[in-house]
């Protein structure tokens, strides 16, 4: 047991050791304007005084003391609306359109690699240009903590975020299963089965095939406006049939 405690603690030393959380120092610079403004991440813009329409720049300077050996990678999670990033000046990644094509790809995760051949020893410069249109988003990197660091160690974490959505789904899952057989039995009412649609529906957008969406050859938005309104129409229901449940 105590071999596996630590054993556990080493794996947890070395993860911290190979990737860092980029909380600090940011700034962000609408177009426009003449100076930029500090800001933090895992809030969004809107939250922070800014109002939508909003197209700008996230800047941040990340130091490498020691030179790696191997190609790193920047992880965002998701970003309100769509983004270009850059390391150094040199684009790495984008996701979504800008104007005047702009389309927001919301629901596709931020994993961008980054050559080896643009990592410099000292001061880097990372850059994530964005805009965002809804006034229903918050907008900009809202969601969590950017990572820096190497590419196996941050797949480990998608991959790990990805299981916790799965048990998640399989959670709600389980109820549908449950109503659904129940209703099937005639051992509970109409409520009951619309109970397990809204279940099933409503945590729909959690699966990881959001995440992992940008490998299929489907337009991500036939899926997601579908769960959304399957969402709401099954909670309307439910709550018409059953007024009084809550």
């Amino acid at each position: 047991m105590k071999l596996c405690l630590l054993s556990l603690l080493l794996f947890t030393i070395s993860l911290n050791a190979e990737v860092v959380s980029l909380e600090s120092g940011w700034t962000f610079q609408l177009d426009g304007e003449i100076e930029p403004r500090p800001v933090f991440v895992g809030m969004s813009l809107v939250s922070q005084g800014y109002q939508v329409p909003i197209r700008g720049r996230y800047r941040l300077k990340i130091p490498i003391l020691v030179f790696p050996e191997y190609s790193q990678a920047i992880y965002m999670d998701r970003i309100h609306s769509a983004d270009q990033t850059f390391w150094n000046g040199k684009a790495i990644g984008s996701t979504g359109s800008f104007t005047p094509d702009y389309y927001p790809y919301w629901q596709k995760v931020r994993y961008y690699e980054i050559p080896i051949s643009l990592l410099k020893q000292g001061e880097n410069e990372l850059v994530v240009e964005i805009e965002c249109r809804e006034t229903q988003f918050r907008c900009g990197l809202f969601r969590s903590i950017p990572l820096f660091g190497s590419q196996d160690e941050i797949k480990d974490k998608m991959v790990f975020e990805d299981v916790n959505q799965i048990l998640i789904a399989a959670l709600f899952f389980g109820i549908f299963l449950q109503q659904a057989i129940g209703y099937a039995l005639n051992r509970s009412s109409k409520s009951g089965l619309y109970l397990a649609g809204t279940a099933i529906f409503f945590v729909g957008w959690r699966l990881p095939v959001l995440n992992k969406i940008h490998f299929l050859m489907i337009h991500p938005e036939v899926l997601v406006r579908l769960l959304f309104f399957l969402s709401v129409y099954f909670s309307r229901l439910y709550h018409v049939i059953c007024p009084y449940s809550f």
